[in-house]
């Protein structure tokens, strides 16, 4: 084999591991994006919804606890329904606080919903704790009225919780809808870079194998096509072997998406 033969097939090589690794980029890039739209919605979209809940369960049973506290005449009950409250109201903060690291300073619609929610609970917070006082004073018609006087405010911090919940469900829909739309695309370029990269090896292959042979030697035109043949094989093998990995990394990331908003997400 002259210098001419082994430039041909380092140059050939090298072109083929360009294309593969161009490939391997490609598909990796997709991979990456894919796993951008799973995180955003365990880490972001998932505890928001779950947060807002908390805190939504905690100010509904705060409010039937409330009522109880002014309906009741039993001075040991409201004692228990005092520190009943007080513990609902810790439940509420600790989802607050886990909600609002979820935040994002730009999203405009999200904090300016967050901003009238926290307006509308501090607001019937306070009603409350005339309802409270009211009713350790043994006022109860005045606590009952004032009850059904703050229903609006209650009604009010209901409404933006589930305005909040809708938000951030579906924002975590439509980053998996953008990372099935994702994955869909990959899989359109997985096999297209397949069939580029196997017929520039068919290519190159019958080019190496008949570049050098000058004359019609049929041993050497057999021998060249079998060594071309092994080597297809051998680099064809590898390629679907890679392929094929890429494919599951991908499509497992992919039914993390889906199993994340099938399971989680309200639809």
């Amino acid at each position: 084999m002259n210098l001419s033969s082994k430039n041909k097939i380092y140059l050939t090589f090298s072109a083929l591991a360009a294309l593969v690794l161009l490939f391997s980029f490609v598909v990796l890039n997709q991979g990456e994006r894919i796993k951008w739209h799973s995180t955003e919605i365990e880490t972001n979209w998932l505890p928001g919804v779950e947060s807002i809940n908390l805190m939504r369960s905690a100010i509904s049973n705060y409010r039937a606890t409330e009522i109880s506290h002014a309906a009741t005449d039993q001075e040991s009950l409201k004692a228990e329904y005092t520190q009943i409250l007080t513990s609902l109201n810790e439940e509420f903060l600790l989802a607050k606080e886990k909600y609002e690291p979820t935040i994002r300073s730009y999203a405009v619609k999200e904090n300016a919903l967050w901003k009238q929610y926290i307006k509308n609970y501090d607001a019937y917070m306070l009603a409350s704790k005339k309802v409270i006082a009211m009713s350790q004073n043994n006022e109860k018609e005045k606590a009952l009225n004032q009850i059904r006087t703050n229903e609006g405010l209650y009604n009010s911090v209901i409404e933006y919780s589930i305005l909040l919940v809708d938000l951030n469900s579906n924002a975590g829909n439509e980053e998996a809808t953008k990372g099935n739309e994702v994955f869909d695309a990959t899989k359109v370029q997985l096999i297209g870079g397949v069939i580029v990269i196997m017929l520039v090896m068919i290519i190159m292959g019958f080019l190496l194998s008949y570049g050098e042979i000058k004359q019609k030697d049929s041993h050497l035109i057999a021998k060249a096509r079998k060594n071309a043949f092994y080597t297809f094989f051998l680099l064809s093998v590898i390629l679907v072997i890679f392929t094929g990995l890429m494919y599951l990394q991908l499509n497992k990331v992919n039914e993390q998406i889906n199993e994340l908003k099938n399971k989680w997400l309200p639809s």
